[in-house]
């Protein structure tokens, strides 16, 4: 997202890079065994821990955006699978790199607290942070959001030049990125129940599309296109 501004740097800095086979390699290996019921945990030879849900397992939507990993998402013209499958219906999902039913599985029997809120792990208390990404995680779990061409020449179409602003190619990048996040249709994958459906969590932001949409709006005064409604 942040990509385009990278050409304001002098020529002599660095580029950054990242070496996205090792990325992947210690993502998937944070993953707890059945036995821990498949939570994240944040580093080598820790226990898992449930605010991990969203700070490892938000990854692989990012990673998946990029082309280097599952279920990359389709536009609108695809036909999609029957809408929320639940529990019996996880053979076409591909967890061939992280398991998103054990993470579900995770969250809502050892992370939730009987007291309400949810937490790291049992015995301990629910407190905001953890409730905060383990909700996180759950929807990041239960959905598959990606970069869609067709949403990005939606809002690219709707951009309006301001004379007064710097950098304006910057900025509109930046802009038709941050809201070309879309939820793939039909893909949910809800364990226990519509009961247990969290909203698609925007991958960068980390609130809901809904939301990020309001505060790019404002920010950046512009209008941004409806959605098509789901039928």
């Amino acid at each position: 997202m942040l990509q385009p501004y990278l050409s304001l740097q002098e020529p002599s800095v660095q580029q950054p890079s990242l070496n996205f086979k090792t990325l992947l390699r210690w993502l998937v290996q944070m993953q707890g065994s059945e036995i821990e019921l498949g939570g994240f945990k944040g580093r080598t030879n820790k226990l898992v821990d449930g605010c991990y849900s969203w700070w490892v397992g938000g990854c692989f939507a990012l990673l998946s955006s990029l082309g280097i990993v599952g279920a990359h998402g389709r536009d609108e013209d695809h036909e999609p699978a029957t809408a929320h499958q639940e529990d019996g219906a996880w053979d076409d999902v591909d967890d061939s790199v992280w398991d998103r039913a054990a993470l579900q599985r995770y969250i809502l029997c050892a992370g939730q607290h009987p007291a309400g809120g949810l937490r790291d792990k049992p015995p301990k208390p629910a407190d905001s942070y953890h409730t905060l990404y383990c909700l996180a995680g759950l929807s990041t779990a239960q959905h598959n959001v990606f970069l869609s061409s067709t949403r990005q020449d939606a809002v690219l179409r709707c951009w309006k030049t301001s004379p007064e602003s710097t950098h304006e190619q910057l900025r509109q990048a930046c802009f038709t990125h941050s809201l070309s996040w879309t939820e793939e249709d039909g893909a949910s994958r809800i364990l226990g129940g519509q009961n247990n459906r969290m909203n698609a969590t925007h991958p960068v932001f980390n609130l809901t599309m809904t939301h990020t949409e309001g505060i790019m709006a404002h920010f950046y005064k512009q209008t941004i296109p409806s959605r098509p409604k789901k039928t």
